[in-house]
């Protein structure tokens, strides 16, 4: 805490005086910290930083940690959108996936958050998850639809290193799902959630109207962002990235005795249009040629357009003639490999 709020202060013009639009608490576990703990972050950030009025403040909480006094605390210190990682409706697949909130508490948690006055926030599902049938995934679908939230984001289970999922995995007494059964579970998810008005503004997230995450629309816009804490990273809007260590001791000690914590790098012309074609791709924004132009010059739109060619099948034809995006299906199915397609090496 006394190193997150000594890097608050030292890099207060990192953004450049800039109003700040959105402040997220994520990228773990925030909700295990005390109220207190989360008022003196804010406290520091407001008194070194231009917070505008209208600003999205979001927090992610686990089922497990919220209940009504929480929640309305949150609140009142001026939190206006909770991110929930429900995952999945099962007691048995949250137990096999290490999580450890029940249904019920998913299902106590939205209402609480609905109770305590937020009228923004997100559920987490995940899909692609060994011997789960497609039937009960579209049953979680449909309960989670019953409480309309203003946006669920949809992710594919991965394997992340060390876990024991992963150890499960490579002795093969768990078989993942296949390609196939992914795209079908993708594409009725999709509809489902498209069916009842959600808008589908980027792969993995859906939205009612006027509910798309302002924050991390600042990623895939290449917005400027400062980040945080540790293993945290931050972006300058034009050529450098930082990022802090991740490692929690290194970081409070470095932090605490004047160390360096972080590190940088500058990133080249062709680095920057690979994570312009990457991000933008996978959201409704997608490229605009004006765009590529201006910022990375005539030679990288003239390959876009000659890529573009190859791959126009998977675009939709109906938009702007400078503004190129994927299609809902096929295009969002394939966006990471269509993405390859036009990077440059």
């Amino acid at each position: 805490m006394e190193a997150i709020l000594v890097e608050i202060r030292e890099r207060k013009d990192y953004l450049g005086n800039k109003p700040i639009e959105t402040l997220y608490f994520g990228g773990g576990t925030p909700s295990l910290l005390p109220v207190g703990d989360l008022e003196k972050i804010l406290d520091e950030i407001v008194r070194h930083y231009i917070l505008k009025k209208d600003a999205e403040v979001s927090i992610e909480c686990n089922p497990d940690d919220v209940n009504e006094a929480y929640m309305k605390s949150l609140k009142h210190l001026g939190f206006n959108r909770i991110s929930l990682g429900v995952q999945v409706l099962s007691d048995k697949i949250l137990q096999w996936l290490g999580r450890k909130h029940t249904v019920q508490q998913s299902i106590n948690s939205i209402r609480n958050i609905e109770k305590s006055g937020f009228d923004n926030y997100s559920v987490d599902i995940i899909f692609g998850i060994p011997d789960y049938s497609m039937e009960a995934l579209e049953q979680d679908i449909r309960k989670i639809l019953a409480f309309c939230p203003p946006h669920i984001s949809v992710y594919e289970l991965t394997l992340e290193r060390k876990t024991k999922l992963d150890y499960l995995v490579a002795r093969r007494k768990v078989i993942p799902v296949s390609e196939e059964w992914m795209r079908d579970e993708f594409l009725m998810i999709q509809d489902k959630l498209m069916g009842k008005n959600y808008l589908h503004y980027e792969v993995s997230n859906y939205a009612q109207k006027g509910c798309v995450s302002k924050h991390n629309s600042t990623y895939w816009l290449q917005k400027p962002y400062l980040g945080l804490g540790p293993s945290a990273h931050s972006y300058n809007g034009t050529d450098e990235r930082r990022w802090n260590v991740s490692n929690n001791y290194e970081y409070f000690q470095n932090v605490l005795k004047g160390k360096r914590y972080y590190q940088t790098e500058t990133l080249t012309a062709k680095q920057r249009f690979n994570e312009y074609i990457y991000t933008r791709l996978r959201t409704m924004y997608g490229c605009d040629i004006q765009e590529i132009e201006n910022w990375f010059g005539k030679m990288y739109t003239e390959h876009f357009l000659r890529v573009y060619e190859k791959q126009k099948d998977f675009f939709n034809t109906n938009g702007s003639e400078n503004v190129f995006t994927l299609t809902k299906k096929e295009g969002y199915l394939m966006a990471d490999k269509i993405a390859l397609e036009f990077f440059i090496s």
